[in-house]
């Protein structure tokens, strides 16, 4: 819920583009932590709850964060087991890919973003990914028990 919140947060739109794309992150970390529990059925169905509450077209979060999903599942042994400046590279990969859905939705539908600053989320999700994995990881550890 934390994640649909801060996407959906209102914030000027100076820095609109800076805003990480929150949904993967969360979505990429129980993938990781808690796989047997988290998959890509709950991953579809965290981003098709974005696309109703942001009221964007229907299914484009979906589809996204299915991908990204797909691939966090399929690489998961081995993100697991690297450091984590190696995962916030591995997240401009998982990130950049949603990103690169969520885009191609968008200018097949005719609306196509207008500069290059909406790839700047992608950068500031790298950047915020280690933080974001440690808050996360006592967050699981606290609450587990």
């Amino acid at each position: 819920m934390a994640a649909w919140l801060l996407m959906l947060f209102p914030i000027s739109a100076d820095w609109q583009w800076l805003r990480p794309q929150w949904l993967f992150l969360v979505v990429i970390y129980w993938l990781l932590a808690l796989p047997q529990v988290v998959g890509i059925g709950s991953a579809w169905i965290a981003g098709f709850v974005m696309d109703i509450l942001s009221g964007g077209l229907l299914g484009k979060y979906a589809l996204a964060t299915l991908v990204v999903a797909y691939l966090v599942r399929s690489l998961r042994y081995r993100l697991r087991v690297y450091p984590i400046w190696q995962q916030s590279l591995a997240m401009l990969l998982m990130v950049g890919v949603g990103n690169i859905i969520l885009f191609l939705v968008e200018w097949l539908t005719g609306h196509p973003p207008q500069t290059a600053l909406y790839w700047l989320p992608t950068l500031s999700s790298v950047a915020v990914w280690p933080w974001l994995y440690r808050l996360l990881q006592l967050y699981e550890r606290k609450f587990s028990r």
